[in-house]
């Protein structure tokens, strides 16, 4: 399956959907720019939703640690929710599970959004 996203930005966050399969860099550069430019303008809270998201190697794990660099570096914030079960065994094994602030859903990154406003 390729992979692919969607965005929405909201009044206090920007959602970010993955979808598919992530094992190269180069298939996030898309998005990686965006979140460039996001950071530049200003926004610097981020929901990524996983939940159409079927696999991750150590590729797509890099993406998703630069995301976090980019926003942090920002004083910013990325909120993963919707973590399919294999990949949040990917995230507990490679103890990125500490790093991130992991949820079970969009709803519950918003409740944190809002309790960090």
């Amino acid at each position: 399956m390729e992979f692919d996203y969607s965005y929405s930005q909201n009044k206090n966050y920007v959602l970010i959907s993955l979808k598919g399969n992530l094992m190269e860099k180069s298939q996030a550069l898309p998005i990686l720019s965006l979140i460039d430019e996001w950071l530049e303008s200003g926004e610097k809270k981020f929901v990524l939703n996983l939940e159409e998201l079927h696999y991750m190697n150590s590729s797509g794990l890099g993406v998703i640690i630069n995301f976090l660099t980019k926003t942090r570096n920002k004083d910013g914030e990325i909120i993963i929710c919707n973590v399919s079960e294999k990949i949040k065994d990917l995230l507990v094994i490679t103890k990125l599970h500490q790093v991130f602030n992991v949820v079970d859903s969009i709803e519950d990154a918003e409740a944190s959004i809002e309790k960090s406003n």
